[in-house]
């Protein structure tokens, strides 16, 4: 079982980098920075975009949601910050829902374009 956990952990990371390479190119004309957000607790979200009306944090999650969930890391940066959106790019679930004033996005990583048309 040690090989199929580390192809799945290989495939989180490949699916990460996937989405960093999207967001990079649909701001390759622009001078906006992707940054990622870690607390001392090791906290984290993947990318935060701050698109000049404030910043919007993004989660890649490689896998089937059957319902949307965000992770306390995500609800810990939206309490802190209070972005007025946030995404979870994951292979299967486009939902939208309200989290602490939020606008979380749960789009599907086919859909990734869409961030730029929600800020």
């Amino acid at each position: 079982f040690d090989l199929l956990d580390n192809f799945i952990d290989d495939a989180g990371f490949m699916f990460e980098n996937f989405i960093f390479n999207e967001l990079k190119s649909g701001l390759q004309n622009s001078n906006i920075a992707i940054n990622f957000w870690r607390t001392k607790s090791q906290a984290e979200v993947d990318f935060v975009i701050d698109f000049g009306g404030g910043v919007v944090p993004i989660e890649a999650k490689f896998k089937d949601f059957s319902k949307p969930k965000i992770e306390k890391s995500l609800q810990s940066f939206i309490k802190k910050y209070q972005p007025s959106k946030a995404f979870v790019v994951n292979r299967n679930l486009t939902e939208k829902f309200v989290y602490q004033n939020t606008e979380v996005n749960f789009i599907t990583f086919y859909q990734i374009n869409k961030i730029f048309l929600f800020t």
